[in-house]
Order: C-alpha cells, then sequence, then structure tokens
C-alpha cells in the first residue's frame, strides 16, 4: 500500500495514535490505512477503512474545538477500525479518548486515553484536511 503523509496525534517519541493514509481510493471513495496506537507500554497496529471525506470532516470538527478549547470531537468512520472522541476542558488540556479493533465485531479490542495540549490541533487538523486521497 502505498502511503501519503502521517498523521499524529500526540508525541511522536511518546503515546500518541499515528495514521498513514494510502495514496488513492477506489472508485466508491474508499481508501486504507495502517494506524498506530502507543499508550504507556501498550502498542498496537491495524490496518482501516474509511470513507471520503471522513477524516475531511473530523478536521474540521477538531478546528472548532480548537477555537472554543471545550467541547467534543469525535471520528465515528463508517467502518469503526478506529474511533476518537477529542474532548477539551477550557483550559488548554484535551483529552483523547479511542478504542481500536482489528476485527469488526469482535470483542478484542484496544481501549486508550492519552493528555495533549491545544498546541497540537492546528496540526492534527492540517494533517487530517489533507488526507483524503485523490480517486
Amino acid at each position: 500500500m502505498q502511503k501519503t503523509g502521517e498523521i499524529v496525534i500526540g508525541n511522536r517519541d511518546g503515546e500518541h495514535v499515528s495514521i498513514r493514509v494510502a495514496s488513492a481510493r477506489d472508485v466508491e471513495g474508499w481508501f486504507g490505512a495502517e494506524v498506530e496506537v502507543h499508550c504507556d507500554e501498550w502498542r498496537g497496529k491495524i490496518n482501516a477503512e474509511f470513507y471520503q471525506d471522513e477524516l475531511v470532516t473530523f478536521a474540521e470538527e477538531i478546528r472548532v474545538l480548537h477555537r472554543n478549547l471545550t467541547g467534543i470531537a469525535q471520528l465515528v468512520p463508517i467502518e469503526p477500525y478506529i474511533t476518537l472522541k477529542l474532548e477539551g476542558d477550557g483550559k488548554g488540556h484535551i483529552v483523547v479518548d479511542g478504542v481500536a479493533q482489528r476485527t469488526l465485531g469482535a470483542d478484542t479490542q484496544l481501549v486508550f486515553r492519552i493528555e495533549i495540549d491545544q498546541t497540537y490541533l492546528p496540526q492534527i487538523a492540517d494533517a487530517f484536511s489533507t488526507a483524503d486521497p485523490p480517486q
């Protein structure tokens, strides 16, 4: 799978989620991505599928969260291999809650929480807004 840029939520050298999107989507609008989660000593890697504009919509929600510093931005794709919820406390602290699963509908899931600073949000939003590959 040829990949475009990488989206990183958190600190690359510490706790983070990274998403590497495939460089093309199919004629129906689907595209793949490799997702890695690093949280405490836990590490997981899965392949995920996204539908066109799911990541762009999430980017818009992240921009609103950055402006207000309170509220929620959520990524809940049609195929929920990875779900993310970013929630601001109004003071610049952002909690990232997520669930990753290798097989849809399976009982085995990695549930994680990391904390980031609001200063990460513009870069994260920019990365998500440009992540949808061309058809």
